[in-house]
């Protein structure tokens, strides 16, 4: 995807790819922040190892919406879609169009917010150790989406895609 006017493989084929309308030349995002955590602890007696990690991050795809043809915010007009239309051909002669429906930067996706855990026991035996583990990945089973549909109409930023459901994992760990 160009910026501002740069070039993209497809600028020599398509001319107005990747190019951004004057009124949002200026791209400012502001503060993004992210919350990453992690925490773990052993428990002597018992030889018990717990952890848990936490991470809250803004929307994980690019930010939208922006012009080009991926981007939840950019609508592509073909030719012969708006002659249809208009009844006339667009005034640029070009073959195909972008509009914008949002400004740039200035939506996002929900937050991602997400905890896993791990609950291990060390068992010994000689000079080896084993690490019987169960994980947890996702332990709210957040559903934040990933992917929206980034076509406008009845569907327009409905979700594509979610965050992965409540994961289990048991491992087994043998040191020697």
């Amino acid at each position: 995807m160009g910026w501002g006017g740069s070039l993209t493989f497809f600028s020599p084929f398509i001319p107005s790819l990747g190019q951004w309308p004057v009124e949002f030349c200026h791209r400012e995002s502001g503060w993004l922040t992210n919350v990453k955590g992690l925490a773990s602890y052993t428990v002597p007696k018992i030889d018990l190892l717990l952890s848990t990690a936490f991470h809250s991050v803004p929307y994980p795809g690019n930010n939208f919406p922006a012009v080009a043809s991926q981007s939840l915010g950019g609508q592509v007009l073909l030719a012969p879609q708006v002659q249809t239309t208009l009844g006339r051909p667009l005034s640029s002669g070009l073959p195909i169009e972008f509009f914008n429906i949002a400004q740039p930067g200035a939506k996002y996706g929900d937050r991602l917010s997400q905890v896993d855990l791990r609950i291990g026991k060390n068992l010994r035996h000689g000079r080896a150790i084993t690490l019987i583990s169960l994980d947890v990945f996702n332990l709210f089973n957040s559903n934040t989406p990933d992917v929206y549909q980034p076509s406008y109409g009845t569907t327009y930023l409905k979700p594509l895609s979610i965050t992965v459901a409540r994961l289990f994992k048991i491992s087994a760990q043998f040191d020697f």
